[in-house]
């Protein structure tokens, strides 16, 4: 059996502008699910990639609202209809867009994402 480990990653408050987190993978993992929510009805979307190609594995999709998540595990909802594979080192970037297109900003976002080793 695969271990399991997972990133949350937590915005508190109301966000302002773009949010960009990195990270550089320590070994080689699968990406299996995401769950992404803001306490409020905004318009914030998320893409995951990396550092040379921010939309890799997901395209902008919107977060959940008002605190009921949107969830991606379906191989479907994954660029190319696979689970992303990372590699050792490779270089993790999770984006947000606060608002989505101009619209309202979002509040206390979270994302938690699940990884199984190998």
């Amino acid at each position: 059996m695969l271990g399991k480990f997972t990133m949350t990653i937590v915005v508190p408050g109301t966000l302002a502008a773009a949010v960009t987190f990195k990270t550089t993978i320590p070994s080689p993992c699968t990406l299996q699910h995401l769950s992404m929510v803001q306490s409020n009805a905004g318009n914030a979307r998320v893409k995951i990639g990396t550092s040379a190609d921010d939309d890799a594995y997901l395209a902008y999709t919107e977060a959940g609202q008002s605190g009921t998540p949107v969830t991606k595990s379906a191989l479907s909802d994954w660029i190319g209809a696979a689970r992303p594979h990372l590699a050792k080192d490779e270089i993790f970037a999770v984006y947000v867009d606060h608002d989505g297109d101009g619209g309202t900003a979002a509040a206390d976002l979270t994302m938690v994402l699940t990884f199984t080793e190998g």
